[in-house]
Formats: C-alpha cells, sequence, structure tokens
C-alpha cells in the first residue's frame, strides 16, 4: 500500500499521519475541509508538507466527488480532532461522507483498501446514533479509539497546551475543554506506527492505552495543572471494551520529554520560526 487518503490533514493528528506516511514515500492526498479562513498555524503546515510532490490538498467537497478508488489505499478519517475542536461543519456533511463510502464499498473491498477511523475514546461510552450508523458501514475496516493525544502541533483545546500557551503569556485563559479525556495520554509520535500496523491487519476495533496508568497525571502535574479533581470529571473513566482489541502503547520518550518536545515547539511557533 503506497497510497493515502487523510481526511483532516491538516489536524492535529491527521497531520503527523500525513508527516509520517510522506516521509515513508506514499501519495498522500490531504483533504481539508475549508472554511474559508487560513489561520497562520494552517499556512505554516502548508509549508511544511506542501512542498513534498507526493503531496496533493484537496478539498473535502472536491474529493467527495472525485473518482472512485481504483488502488490499495489507506484511507484515514480523524474524526478526533474535528470532535475535539468542535467543528459543526464536519459532522453536518457527515451523511456526503456516508454516501460516498456507500458508492465506493465495493471497490475499496476489491482493491484490499483499508479505511480507518480515529475516535475519542469517549464515544465508547456516548455516540450519536448518526455517527454509529456510519462506523457500522462494510466499507470501515478500522475503528480506533484513542484518550488525549499531546505533543507538538496539538491544539489550543487541550489543557497542556493551554498551559504551556500561559508559560509564556501569562494572561492566556485557561478553559477545561468537556470533551477531553482526563483519565489517560498518549504522545503523538508514539500512537504513529501501532495504528498503521493494525491498519495492515483484518478489520477490528481497538483502544489505544499507555502503559502507564498515570501518564495523564504526571504530566500535568509537571505542568503545574492543579489537581482539582472536580473539574476533570466530565467522564467517569469506565469503558465498555467488549469485543474491543486493548492495545497497550509503549512510550519512547519520558513523559517530560514529550511536554518539552511540545514546548519548544510551541516557543518556535509562537517567534515565527518555524
Amino acid at each position: 500500500m503506497d497510497s493515502a487518503v487523510i481526511i483532516g490533514a491538516f489536524e492535529f493528528l491527521g497531520f503527523h499521519f500525513c508527516q509520517t506516511l510522506l516521509e515513508r514515500g506514499y501519495e498522500v492526498t490531504g483533504v481539508h475541509l475549508d472554511n474559508g479562513e487560513d489561520d497562520a498555524i494552517l499556512i505554516e503546515k502548508r509549508l511544511e508538507i506542501g512542498r513534498n510532490a507526493n503531496f496533493k490538498e484537496e478539498a473535502f467537497s472536491d474529493w467527495l466527488n472525485c473518482d472512485s478508488i481504483s488502488e490499495q489505499t489507506l484511507i484515514l478519517i480523524d474524526f478526533y480532532d474535528y470532535f475535539i475542536n468542535r467543528h459543526t461543519d464536519f459532522f453536518e456533511k457527515l451523511h456526503l461522507l456516508e454516501t460516498y463510502l456507500i458508492n465506493n464499498e465495493k471497490n475499496i473491498i476489491e482493491t484490499d483498501s483499508r479505511v480507518v477511523s480515529l475516535l475519542p475514546v469517549q464515544w465508547l461510552q456516548q455516540m450519536s446514533d448518526k455517527i454509529d450508523h456510519i462506523l457500522q458501514k462494510e466499507a470501515i475496516s478500522h475503528r480506533i479509539y484513542l484518550p488525549s493525544i499531546y505533543g507538538p502541533w496539538q491544539s489550543s483545546a487541550f489543557i497542556f497546551q493551554q498551559y504551556l500557551l500561559k508559560s509564556m503569556i501569562p494572561d492566556t485563559r485557561i478553559s477545561i475543554n468537556d470533551r477531553e479525556w482526563f483519565h489517560d495520554t498518549l504522545y503523538i509520535e508514539d500512537i504513529v506506527d501501532p495504528i498503521l500496523m493494525l491498519a495492515e491487519k483484518t478489520s477490528a476495533s481497538s483502544i489505544l492505552k499507555s502503559e502507564d496508568p498515570n501518564h495523564w497525571r504526571k504530566c500535568a502535574d509537571y505542568l503545574s495543572i492543579p489537581n482539582e479533581e472536580d473539574k476533570f470529571k466530565h467522564h467517569n473513566g469506565t469503558l465498555n471494551t467488549t469485543h474491543i482489541n486493548i492495545i497497550i502503547v509503549k512510550s519512547h520518550f519520558l513523559f517530560s520529554e514529550g511536554i518539552e518536545k511540545q514546548k519548544r515547539h510551541l516557543k518556535l511557533l509562537q517567534a515565527g520560526r518555524i
């Protein structure tokens, strides 16, 4: 498989998959939900991967109307970031994505393509009927549930990124996102390979978990985030993992190293040096 489509190519997770697959020689189509606003971070991301001859950007509407799948392709859908960042415009267009999957189901199966959905772990507790209906489509081969993810390019919707910003800009307002998972976390570079390996296997639902059950709290303490339990109880941490593969992800860095890498990247971004 040397062709990939990333829906959410400039989101936090989608962008890291774009980078990795381009480094490995894939031809990548980056699908972007164009809302007409090009902020500074989006411009920087375009500059970083847009120079690669194997990368092609397409608007979501254009991709939906493109030719059908004709070769083995990895299609990765970043539901995770669209949910965390409250991109309602994406979820309002889910019926169009569903139509695309239905129309291409035969070709996806015949080319042995893989459709991998990256999902927030809290959807194991509660998921809308509309989302569940789409995820049950035969064309979607893999449903991968993820806790909080941190690292370079993390969205400011996450509390880690907010506290890093506050360390540079003291008047930064902290706003806890009730869509964030506070019971576990993984570093972005640690999840890419496990997910790509899962995509090579047969259809499955999987949840990725840290090998350290205190990973999130250790990161939070390192960032001096107060342990205000009442503010972090949007979800009780109990998940229904029946019929789901539990994948324990090994950390390749100390949690402090991961946070420091994220901090250095953010400093460069703030200084306009990326």
